[in-house]
């Protein structure tokens, strides 16, 4: 082991041993410590320095105080309103209704939806769901009553989970291999682009998916590349573990698939097949099919049919794999070309998509002969293969290339990393290049084109249905703007003046508070003279999402470009980041909040359950959105023909003989015109731009 470790170190770059942070009582004023230290010395005082919390932090080794500073980023970026909203439609709500079912038929091996077995995808994402939804107490198992308000808190907190063990790991591996700097400008990358922050809100099987495939080739990288690594075995047979349990949230050609393309290529460009005896190939290889292919061979052997009457073996093996590849399975996006996912990925990993280019600069001039070339080599090939096998499938939808995100993160943290060491200058032309893709994919987020709403873009990456109506009617709320300010604002104040802050802290603060009052004051109650001594409305009343995506862009803009012009590279980075933060901040605690009671139908069922006398039933028409399913604990009765509608009403209900039905909104008239003039018809519930709760008596 020990000769095999040596042999390591001499083919990489030899790495600077971690240096844990100095004690606290060894910093003198020849050696004031870390810069950490300084800086909150002279914001906060001494004193906090010499507090038992920031003393234990400080105490810990580097690493593990990254990794809990990383971690905490992330639940503070996900799990905001996380269960405050809805499920979206389609998928949340079809995957939740099959762990339900699960759990109402004791039967968590055979997926089941609605009046029949369910095929079309591995059950990982539903066990997790699951777990988290019993957690949660929301009855869901209960009959003909309301799940419980923490419902959807249980069925996005494993997702959510998930997300953050993906940024921790890539953190984790690029911090190892490359340095601490790449470890956390990939870890701040990945954690604030939109397509990430978005799906790690939904329970959907793209996140497990890509994190545990994340967290695989991370300790494949960490396994092979670190050379401080003593026991490589836990970090292989973690690998393999990983990619099996992959394999439950997808499919066996995207968890074996995408792992083994990685892995071949990378093998083929270096011609290191010496790398097949030290990855345990075939105990690994036992290991990975020991997670994931028991469940497959019992459905395998399972006789039962879904709703479309086919078996597991055709839909499993042939339909959503060869016919999903080759031939195009439920795609809303044909014909279309190479491109499509350039664009998807520009939208999906705004504003750091714009220093892509300089990434793949970066990229191609390395060569597989120079074995220190190869960690970053083999995380180009990552990000490769997924995106070739997304492209070439016949199947498209706008987040398919999702599997594509964490390596284009730890590439772009080298770029990053790149320009803080070499400077502005020696990127010139990428740099250039990326300011035209910023201001050009900027434009789309935030100006609408068409009569196609800016925002739509960031929406269509994870929905079903690119034509479903976009709400126009949403504003820019200014209240987390204003709590922000004012929480930070008051916290640094008090923990200044609590420990003897010098003054930075204090002042600071009182102007971060100053401008929380200043943006509430300006948005709620003053507002422009629009002549004489008339008022007009506040200004930011009228703004919407995009007028903000726009603010954002702009001074993201204003202040990389004056720190280019001035050569200021720390500057550059730190207004760049500061753009993607606060992009992302937006994105995922306001506008996602928003959004959400148009793309779910929580709120419609809240309604008849609130309003609904005993035996009342209700009935969805014309549709097939998942969401009815699942709220209603399939309950819901799906009519499509005419005469049916008609018998569902004639049928004697409650002591009102009332019926509810839902709707599409654009079949309102058709609803009216089946059943005709005989009855009276109340929309009970319009909140959702895309359906009516309707009262038939």
């Amino acid at each position: 082991m020990a000769k095999g470790k040596d042999q390591r170190a001499e083919r990489f770059q030899a790495q600077e041993p971690e240096k844990g942070a100095p004690a606290l009582a060894e910093a003198t004023e020849a050696d004031p410590g870390p810069l950490s230290h300084q800086l909150l010395g002279e914001a906060f005082g001494d004193g906090i320095l010499k507090s038992r919390l920031f003393a234990w932090y400080f105490a810990m080794p580097e690493e593990r105080r990254q990794l809990l500073l990383v971690a905490a980023g992330c639940v503070l970026m996900f799990f905001p309103l996380l269960g405050a909203v809805g499920l979206w439609d389609p998928w949340e709500p079809h995957y939740a209704e099959v762990g339900r079912e699960m759990m109402v038929r004791h039967d968590w091996i055979h997926p089941y939806w609605e009046s029949a077995y369910f095929f079309s995808k591995p059950p990982l994402t539903m066990w997790l769901t699951n777990i988290g939804l019993w957690l949660s107490g929301a009855g869901a198992t209960v009959p003909h009553t309301e799940l419980g308000p923490w419902a959807e808190w249980g069925i996005r907190t494993p997702n959510a989970l998930l997300s953050i063990f993906a940024v921790v790991m890539v953190y984790l591996a690029a911090g190892r291999i490359f340095s601490r700097r790449v470890g956390l400008l990939a870890a701040l990358g990945m954690a604030t682009m939109p397509i990430y922050d978005l799906l790690a809100r939904q329970a959907v099987t793209d996140m497990p998916f890509v994190s545990l495939l994340t967290g695989a080739f991370c300790c494949f990288l960490i396994a092979e590349f670190d050379p401080k690594v003593k026991n490589r075995d836990p970090w292989l047979y973690a690998f393999y573990g990983l990619v099996g349990l992959a394999t439950l949230a997808k499919e066996i050609p995207f968890g074996f698939g995408v792992a083994g393309g990685v892995v071949l290529l990378y093998l083929l460009l270096t011609w290191d097949w010496a790398l097949l005896k030290r990855v345990r190939l075939f105990t690994g290889g036992v290991l990975c099919c020991l997670v994931a292919f028991p469940w497959v061979l019992v459905m395998d052997a399972f006789r039962g049919v879904d709703d479309e009457s086919k078996t597991f073996a055709y839909r499993y093996w042939l339909h959503d794999n060869v016919y999903r590849l080759f031939e195009g399975v439920h795609t809303t996006t044909p014909s279309t070309t190479f491109v499509y996912f350039f664009e998807q990925l520009g939208y999906g990993l705004f504003p750091w998509s714009v220093l892509v280019p300089g990434a793949l600069v970066s990229a191609a001039k390395l060569r597989p002969s120079i074995k220190r070339h190869r960690p970053h080599l083999f995380v180009a090939i990552w990000a490769l293969v997924p995106f070739l096998v997304v492209s070439m499938s016949a199947t498209k939808f706008h987040h398919y290339g999702f599997p594509s995100l964490p390596p284009l993160a730890i590439l772009i943290a080298l770029f990053v990393d790149q320009l803080w060491r070499e400077g502005l200058e020696a990127s010139t032309v990428p740099l250039l290049f990326g300011g035209a893709l910023f201001a050009m994919i900027g434009q789309n987020l935030s100006v609408a084109s068409g009569g196609y709403p800016a925002a739509k873009h960031l929406t269509d990456m994870f929905v079903y249905n690119y034509d479903r109506p976009y709400p126009t009617s949403l504003i820019a709320d200014p209240s987390p703007i204003v709590w922000a300010l004012l929480v930070a604002g008051g916290a640094a104040c008090l923990i200044a003046l609590a420990f003897g802050g010098k003054g930075k802290a204090v002042v600071g603060g009182a102007v971060a508070l100053a401008a929380g009052f200043l943006v509430y004051l300006w948005s709620h109650l003053v507002a422009v003279p629009s002549g004489g001594y008339s008022w007009s409305q506040a200004a930011m009343s009228r703004w919407i999402p995009a007028d903000v995506f726009g603010g954002i862009f702009v001074a993201g803009a204003v202040l990389s470009a004056v720190a280019i012009a001035l050569g200021k590279r720390q500057w550059f980075i730190a207004a760049f980041a500061g753009c993607a933060v606060a992009f992302a901040t937006y994105l995922s605690w306001v506008h996602w909040e928003q959004l959400s009671p148009n793309w779910s139908q929580r709120d419609i069922f809240h309604t008849y359950y609130a309003e609904r006398k005993p035996g009342e039933p209700i009935a969805a028409y014309f549709m097939n959105w998942r969401g009815e399913t699942f709220y209603s604990k399939n309950d819901v009765r799906q009519i499509k023909d005419p005469n049916k509608l008609r018998q569902f009403i004639a049928e004697p209900s409650g002591p009102g003989n009332r019926h509810w039905v839902i709707v599409e909104q654009a079949r309102f008239n058709m609803l009216h015109q089946a059943l005709g003039d005989a009855h009276q018809f109340e929309i009970r519930d319009d909140s959702d731009n895309k359906f009516f709760l309707v009262l038939v008596d």
